[in-house]
């Protein structure tokens, strides 16, 4: 069921997207709170409805956290090979 399929996106500055069924979690600015909305409900996303479903919020922080993917960090002291986390 690709409904309950949690899609993840990543853009430069640090924005980052998330969408599962018809919730999506956005962050524009890196310093700010995430941003929730219902595409059913709100399809042009006006209502941020984040203070609302904190709950839904700490769930896609946690999935975009674990699928967030660091750029390289430059190269290993140790052995002056190149890192990539």
């Amino acid at each position: 069921d690709t409904d309950n399929r949690l899609l993840y996106w990543e853009f430069p500055g640090k924005q980052r997207a998330a969408r599962k069924g018809d919730w999506k979690c956005v962050t524009i600015h890196p310093n700010q709170p995430l941003e929730l909305y219902n595409l059913k409900e709100d399809p042009e996303e006006t209502n941020n409805l984040a203070k609302k479903y904190p709950r839904r919020v700490k769930e896609f922080d946690e999935e975009m956290q674990r699928m967030h993917i660091l750029p390289p960090i430059g190269l290993n002291q140790e052995n002056n090979s190149e890192v990539y986390m």
